[in-house]
């Protein structure tokens, strides 16, 4: 038996799940299902995980900062589902030098590339232009190849 493919997951597609956007929560959550059910290995940065932290004490709709309770059980949530992946100095430098030009989405590539992901999920390929490793997809083409539809 093969192990999982490992699937990292940009900032975005946990926010989908999570805020359970309009358009595009679908897929997301049909890609924590499938971390749930052990066909994959979600990773996503520990810099992901307090931002989504920020987004989750919002009231849905509101540009107020809601609940701190309600971030920290988003949070506790996805923990376990999703291994957390460091951030080091050498991933810094990495993508101050890699040709995916915004460095946010670079530091994503360098902790994807160092924690062995087979894929990085995002809605933003674009963002992602330059990337070599790992393999940069939508969310649809990863559950294309899961067999779970896109």
């Amino acid at each position: 038996m093969s192990n999982p493919p490992r699937v990292y997951l940009d900032t975005d597609v946990i926010l989908d799940f999570v805020l359970r956007r309009d358009g595009f929560f679908g897929k997301a959550a049909r890609l924590f299902q499938a971390g749930m059910e052990g066909r994959v290995v979600l990773l996503a940065s520990a810099g992901s995980l307090k931002d989504v932290f920020y987004f989750a004490r919002k009231p849905a709709g509101s540009g107020k900062l809601g609940s701190e309770k309600r971030g920290r059980e988003v949070v506790r949530l996805l923990l376990q589902v999703v291994e957390v992946c460091a951030l080091d100095r050498l991933m810094w430098e990495e993508s101050l030098l890699s040709p995916v030009r915004d460095t946010e989405d670079a530091l994503q590539v360098a902790c994807a590339g160092r924690h062995q992901a087979d894929f990085l999920v995002t809605r933003n390929l674009k963002d992602y232009a330059g990337a070599l490793y790992p393999q940069v997809v939508l969310p649809e083409v990863l559950l294309a190849t899961l067999g779970t539809g896109g």
